[in-house]
């Protein structure tokens, strides 16, 4: 065989490698548009893009709302619930510890997956206000009165956490992001009267007013952009 005829093979072969190479190499979008579907069930909005950095590094932007009018609504105690309105935004600093990589399902289908951990910032900023039913005690029978008062809560908070999360392509369009991890929230409340002796104030960690250590977990649903 030729010089000219080995060095043709030679040259063939590498392009082959190179072609295979390229059609395997991950090609990851510059960002991802994402919403949580679980937070709707607690009357929130909340949207956010991940924009990725150069390696295995991406920083995560999110906003989130809730909106409620219900400010006649009458409560006989005082239980705010899901009537807040405000809103807040987190920043997320995500690192792939396991990049993404093309995978393929037994039905020969491929999809991109990564694993990540990431660290967190969020605040926001909501209120509550509605009537709420209580009674006091009349000093000159000693039976209970049945009254009302309007209240307004102004709620602040702030949290700091991790989580780690997985993240694959669906249809090779969609992107589903699952994580999980915790953090702590902090939280300073502002009434605008003060809280009767009978009321019954009560927080868990889905309300804007809760503070204290609190799990973080949940599902993204994101398009690339």
């Amino acid at each position: 065989m030729s010089h000219l005829k080995r060095l043709t093979v030679i040259l063939c072969i590498v392009a082959g490698f190179t072609a295979a190479a390229q059609q395997s190499e991950v090609i990851l979008p510059k960002a991802i548009f994402k919403v949580a579907p679980q937070n709707f069930t607690q009357n929130e909005l909340k949207v956010g893009t991940e924009f990725f950095l150069r390696g295995d590094k991406s920083l995560s932007l999110s906003i989130y709302g809730r909106y409620n009018n219900s400010n006649d609504l009458v409560q006989n105690e005082y239980y705010p619930g899901d009537y807040y309105t405000g809103f807040g935004s987190e920043i997320a600093y995500r690192k792939y510890i396991s990049p993404f990589k093309v995978y393929e399902t037994k039905r020969g289908k491929s999809y991109l997956q990564g694993i990540y951990v990431s660290g967190y910032l969020q605040g926001g900023k909501f209120f509550s206000e509605g009537k709420y039913r209580t009674y006091i005690v009349d000093p000159d029978t000693g039976f209970p009165i049945m009254t009302s008062i309007q209240m307004r809560e102004d709620v602040r908070n702030a949290g700091v956490g991790f989580t780690i999360g997985v993240q694959r392509t669906l249809w090779k369009v969609v992107f589903i992001d699952a994580y999980i991890g915790g953090g702590m929230q902090f939280s300073d409340i502002d009434f605008n009267n003060p809280i009767p002796q009978h009321f019954f104030y009560y927080t868990d960690i889905a309300q804007p007013s809760y503070a204290g250590i609190m799990p973080k977990f949940g599902l993204l649903v994101g398009v690339r952009l």
